[in-house]
């Protein structure tokens, strides 16, 4: 994981991401800071239950679902692909 501290399941949590409880315990399982936390979902409701705890970056990921094409957010920054956020050359 040389990009990424750690990845986390809502079921891990015992709670829905879209719920302030999942939040709560993911900052006490953590202690990140979230103003300089980056959270990507695939969901607009997951991204604003995440910026309303005061998680500052919050990215949508589009086409998720290889089946579905997904235009992007019109709520929030979309990433199209991963290695849109991996240096060049790395």
């Amino acid at each position: 994981m040389a990009y990424f501290d750690a990845i986390l399941c809502s079921i891990d949590l015992g709670a829905p991401k879209e719920q302030a409880a999942y939040w709560v315990e993911a900052k006490r399982r953590f202690g990140f800071n979230e103003a300089r936390t980056l959270f990507i979902d695939d969901t607009e409701a997951v991204l604003a239950a995440a910026r309303a705890f005061g998680i500052r970056f919050v990215l949508y990921k589009a086409n998720a679902n290889s089946r579905v094409i997904s235009p992007g957010s019109g709520r929030f920054e979309t990433l199209q692909h991963y290695d849109e956020m991996i240096p060049n050359g790395s």
